[in-house]
């Protein structure tokens, strides 16, 4: 009898833990989905999340007097969001605006980044000194970021990066 009860126990974690790790995914990615502005992905996501949801909380609620069933609930809410932001971080289109400041000497870095199919635009400027800087603003994808960002730590360059808003169209 005993050993029922404790399958029984272990099948209703397992299901816990199972549907709850889902459910933090999709609720993420739908976090995701509304940052980057995608309204349908969001709300479509996001309709089965809040049903998955009801679901667990169901699961878990029969299930208070078992401390291990909160544990379970808990670690897979953690999980959860692990997988969700490794997964978005697979799959993400995401596009990203690099400034890079350069001194006149260091120009050739344009014609390097442009080499690696990565378009430039150049902008006089000056710091506080008065000295003569080239501001590099480029606008591009993740792979081409992942080599850049290569290029800039190789050549010891300074670079601010920020995750860009959906873009429409460029300039060569």
């Amino acid at each position: 009898m005993n050993e029922v009860i404790y399958l029984e126990l272990l099948k209703d974690l397992f299901l816990i833990f199972s549907l709850r790790m889902i459910d933090v995914i999709l609720m993420t990615t739908v976090t995701l989905s509304m940052v980057s502005n995608k309204k349908l992905r969001a709300g479509i996501i996001g309709g089965i999340e809040t049903v998955l949801y009801a679901v667990v909380l169901s699961k878990v609620m029969a299930k208070l007097n078992s401390p291990i069933t909160l544990i379970v609930y808990g670690l897979a809410y953690g999980l959860g969001i692990i997988v969700a932001m490794l997964i978005e971080e697979k799959f993400s289109d995401d596009k990203f605006t690099a400034q890079i400041v350069v001194l006149e000497e260091d120009l050739g870095v344009v014609k390097d980044i442009r080499d690696m199919d990565i378009p430039v635009t150049v902008i006089d400027g000056q710091g506080i000194s008065n000295e003569k800087r080239f501001f590099l603003f480029i606008v591009l994808n993740k792979q081409k970021y992942q080599l850049l960002d290569k290029y800039v730590k190789k050549k010891e360059l300074f670079m601010t990066v920020n995750k860009s808003s959906p873009i429409n169209g460029y300039f060569r």
